[in-house]
């Protein structure tokens, strides 16, 4: 026999109500965080911003961040929610190494963004709101490579430790190679839209060429890599769809490509496209006896941009 409890309905009422009430309470008591930078890896300092205010709302200083953090809820009022963190930036590129502290501790979404300032650039009276909306739409015009908190973790992780960070500049973004600590070098224009092209994330949805310029309706990027007696050859394949002057396109991603491949392998040993994977997967007994800087030293690099129909 089956029994059924049943509550009078005054008594369910006040139960929802009192729900209602508690869940209320616990959001008027919370500040929920849009943006955080941070100063002063030495003593650390913490500027808050909310959702709400067009300059910071508060700061603190510790002895480390999580307590600056704490320091700077006292003015604030109230309990501090990272979860919907939408921006990190910091001035000194020490506190990368805070970066993983920070995402585990205050479970932090993998789609954080994450930028490094230049020229003393801050955000203490700027709109947070305004600088992710041009973040965001750099990367999603193709005009700076797509990146958050997650993917720079995972690139400091492999063995190259370096990975891409957007810079501040004041002429608007850029990018850098950076590792935990430092700031290894500030890309050109050339090496950051490259790496558009390179990363296969994000692509222009038109550039400028000698002939004119070229409209991308689709394209995809597929490395792959080979070994050579005198060290490893990596090519970029890039299959291109557009409107356009197909051959001066080709030549302008090229180039680009070529200055990417330049200024972060060549020249840092940096693997900010996955080219370590790649030889991994396609050269596995060779680098089984080699290691990545020693392949990054010999590397050899080449780029082919076919029409998207070619592409198996």
């Amino acid at each position: 026999m089956k029994y059924t409890i049943a509550f009078p309905a005054g008594l369910t009422a006040a139960v929802l109500l009192l729900c209602t009430g508690c869940a209320a309470t616990q959001v008027r008591d919370r500040a929920y965080l849009q943006a955080i930078e941070l100063r002063s890896p030495d003593t650390p300092t913490v500027l808050l911003h909310d959702f709400h205010e067009s300059k910071a709302i508060a700061y603190g200083k510790g002895s480390s961040v999580s307590q600056a953090v704490a320091n700077a809820a006292v003015p604030v009022g109230k309990t501090l929610f990272l979860g919907h963190l939408e921006l990190i930036a910091y001035e000194n590129p020490a506190f990368g190494e805070q970066l993983d502290d920070l995402m585990q501790q205050y479970r932090l979404s993998p789609a954080c963004k994450v930028a490094c300032s230049a020229d003393g650039i801050t955000l203490a009276q700027e709109d947070t709101t305004k600088t992710v909306e041009q973040l965001r739409q750099a990367e999603h015009a193709g005009q700076l490579p797509e990146t958050d908190l997650f993917t720079i973790l995972r690139e400091w992780d492999t063995a190259s430790g370096t990975a891409l960070v957007p810079l501040m500049t004041e002429d608007g973004f850029s990018a850098a190679i950076a590792t935990k600590t430092n700031l290894s070098a500030a890309l050109s224009p050339d090496a950051v839209s490259g790496l558009c092209w390179l990363r296969g994330d994000n692509y222009p949805e038109q550039f400028s060429t000698e002939s004119g310029s070229y409209t991308v309706s689709s394209a995809k990027t597929q490395l792959s890599a080979e070994k050579l007696p005198d060290g490893f050859h990596v090519t970029a394949a890039i299959f291109l769809e557009g409107e356009g002057d197909f051959e001066a396109a080709s030549q302008e991603i090229t180039r680009l490509c070529q200055a990417a491949f330049r200024e972060t392998v060549s020249e840092y040993h940096a693997d900010v496209f996955d080219v370590e994977p790649c030889l991994w997967s396609q050269c596995y007994k060779d680098m089984e006896q080699s290691d990545w800087k020693t392949a990054a030293g010999q590397m050899h690099f080449s780029v082919q941009v076919n029409p998207h129909k070619n592409m198996l």
